[in-house]
């Protein structure tokens, strides 16, 4: 009997298109003319020079802190060193680590975390990126380098590399931006200038929750499902361009007179809220 061919890997997604939120007049975050003004984008950070064990350890450390295991993380320095060797060297470990959260990879075994290498989810994030990456920039994607995909990648691995693709496109505002080096910076001051306002959104939504019924039971809470709320505001075309708080959205479901039985309820809302051309 013939053996059956494995299934097909999944075509790379398609880059979330956010360019039919921008409002009339929108032209980008930073000035385009002011693009000979910026300084020269950051080479991607070399991690050469570590011995086998410190390797190992750096990348453990990541590893346990990104909430991609279930349950607590065991493994062996021989298992984290074929991690680093088959992805290439600690840098390329680092930042498959990174691709796996954004993607909200959960896994309880660390078979099943490795195996993530054989698959091509992780290729196909990167792909995507560049797709994005061309299109800001009006180029085709064999013009954009590896290396601009790794400074893209250690940017958002810095602040958010879930939703480093929609931000880049609000950021740098209808194409072409006038260069890579534009497109970094302009898509950092955002990350920057919009992470900064994370904790007092946070404390803003916990105060409004508790001042109004929006649930109709008793809800368990977690920090991962307040920052939720948090950046799909923020971080929406809205959050950025217009300055839209968390507090705007929530007046908003509120006024309408919604309830929701779970937290999950309520993220959908505040997304279909923010998905939505400009309030």
């Amino acid at each position: 009997e013939k053996k059956k061919a494995p299934p097909s890997p999944p075509p790379p997604p398609e880059p979330e298109d956010v360019g039919s939120d921008f409002p009339r007049g929108w032209n980008g975050f930073l000035r385009k003319s002011d693009d000979n003004k910026l300084p020269s984008v950051p080479p991607p950070q070399s991690l050469a020079g570590m011995d086998a064990m410190a390797q190992c350890r750096d990348l453990l450390q990541l590893i346990s802190g990104s909430g991609i295991f279930i349950a607590n993380l065991q493994v062996t320095a021989r298992r984290l060193q074929t991690f680093i060797i088959e992805s290439g060297n600690l840098t390329n470990a680092k930042m498959n680590v990174a691709v796996l959260k954004a993607l909200d990879t959960r896994v309880d075994k660390w078979d099943d975390f490795a195996s993530h290498l054989k698959t091509q989810n992780i290729e196909n994030f990167k792909f995507s990126l560049k797709k994005t990456l061309s299109t800001c920039l009006g180029c085709s994607t064999t013009e954009i380098t590896q290396t601009q995909i790794e400074q893209i990648l250690a940017l958002g691995e810095s602040y958010d590399l879930k939703n480093i693709a929609k931000i880049i496109q609000i950021a740098v505002g209808p194409p072409p931006a006038p260069s890579f080096k534009y497109l970094y910076w302009t898509t950092r001051e955002v990350l920057k200038k919009q992470t900064g306002r994370f904790t007092k959104e946070r404390e803003d939504l916990i105060r409004f929750l508790m001042s109004q019924s929006v649930f109709t039971s008793e809800v368990k809470v977690t920090e991962r499902a307040l920052l939720s709320v948090v950046k799909a505001v923020l971080l929406s075309p809205q959050g950025i361009i217009d300055g839209v708080g968390t507090e705007d959205v929530l007046q908003q479901i509120v006024d309408k007179g919604e309830s929701f039985s779970d937290f999950e309820g309520l993220v959908k809302a505040v997304q279909t809220i923010c998905a939505a051309k400009h309030m």
